[in-house]
């Protein structure tokens, strides 16, 4: 017999979906609205992008929005796309992070990949680091992070002379919340991986072009640069402003066209990266749709000649991505991330191996937390 507290599951599921449906009902109209609303700003982009000059008023350097790109005929060319993988373990008084990249190697021939080659081999062994003493969650994070920036911008000084064109997966210059304060014991790393870009972008020229595929982005660097625009009202203006820039420009562009360069950010002056890298006016950025049915990826590059640097950076990738219509991501980029990638097979054989050999030490023991017995 059932306790008689005990309510019927039937009734608790009944009562959940009353009690918590509106709330979702709610968000879900709320974010359909805002959709529209996307969709409405650009319906006008599209209108008037390949045409008017609505960013004339801007810091842009084309002041129409939209540009076919033709594909490149890929011949007795090298790209190389570059990644890296990161795995961090915190122990209770150990903090252990392995790294792992690697440079992919397309030589295409004819419109042919004719060979792929990798830096430093096909499977690279990981790179460990023992920390020492336990740094805090964020800490600890940051500090993985830079240390994977350094293998991948190794890899990528190492090869950017042999490629015509190298991308790499992400931006080509390390993000604001990856720098460290001057008191953290990460900031000599971080010095030492600005040495490394420094050495990066003054090395690339119109020979060997450097590109950062960032499959994700996040920017408000084009919108809020169309939201000055006297085209829109405030609406709309406030909505470009609150919009990521693929969520506008995803229905506005169609394959194969790419935006306008734009500066890479915004204030470059501001920039806490760009002031340590001293570079602040070579870096920018456009907008790629490769495929059909996936959103544009945002492309950032180093030129002296931006406009025709975008286009042939643009020309270059598309024939990469022509092997998905759902997946915009150029294939030479995908193959390092294959190889780099720190897989569950790689992380158990070194939990194995650090278990056998240290046995039940202090240091080395789990946090309570991934031990809980409920």
């Amino acid at each position: 017999m059932k306790p008689a507290c005990e309510l019927p599951a039937v009734f608790f599921s009944l009562w959940t979906q009353d009690a918590f449906m509106p709330g979702v009902d709610s968000l879900i109209k709320k974010i359909k609205q805002r959709e529209q609303q996307r969709q409405t700003v650009a319906e006008t982009l599209r209108t008037i992008g390949t045409d008017e000059p609505i960013l004339d008023t801007t810091d842009t350097y084309e002041k129409t929005l939209l540009h076919t790109v033709e594909p490149a005929t890929l011949d007795k060319t090298t790209i190389t796309g570059v990644d890296g993988g990161l795995f961090q373990k915190a122990y209770h008084g150990v903090d252990i992070i392995a790294t792992r990249a690697i440079a992919a190697m397309f030589t295409v021939t004819a419109g042919e990949v004719e060979s792929v080659t990798y830096h430093p081999e096909k499977r690279p062994a990981l790179s460990y680091a023992d920390l020492g003493a336990p740094l805090d969650t964020q800490a600890f994070k940051r500090k993985g992070t830079l240390m994977r920036l350094q293998h991948e911008i190794q890899r990528c000084n190492e090869t950017i002379e042999q490629s015509d064109l190298l991308l790499l997966d992400g931006s080509i210059v390390p993000q604001y919340m990856d720098k460290p304060s001057r008191e953290s014991p990460a900031y000599d790393q971080y010095t030492d991986l600005l040495d490394q870009y420094r050495k990066l972008l003054t090395t690339t020229d119109t020979d060997h072009q450097l590109a950062g595929v960032v499959e994700d982005s996040r920017s408000t660097n084009m919108t809020e640069r169309l939201a000055e625009q006297p085209r829109f009202d405030s609406d709309a203006a406030t909505l470009l402003r609150q919009s990521p820039d693929t969520t506008i420009l995803a229905y506005a562009m169609e394959q194969g066209e790419r935006t306008a360069v734009i500066p890479y950010a915004n204030q470059t002056n501001d920039h806490p990266i760009l002031g340590d890298l001293t570079i602040r006016d070579d870096l920018y950025s456009f907008y790629l749709k490769t495929v059909e049915n996936d959103r544009p990826v945002r492309i950032d590059f180093i030129a002296d000649n931006p406009i025709e640097q975008a286009d042939n950076i643009a020309a270059q990738i598309l024939p990469l991505c022509s092997y998905s219509s759902t997946y915009g991501i150029p294939s030479v980029v995908v193959e390092a991330d294959q190889r780099a990638k720190i897989d569950d097979h790689d992380i158990q054989d070194f939990e194995s191996r650090f278990n056998a050999e240290l046995g039940p030490l202090s240091g080395v023991q789990d946090l309570r937390r991934n031990n809980r017995p409920f």
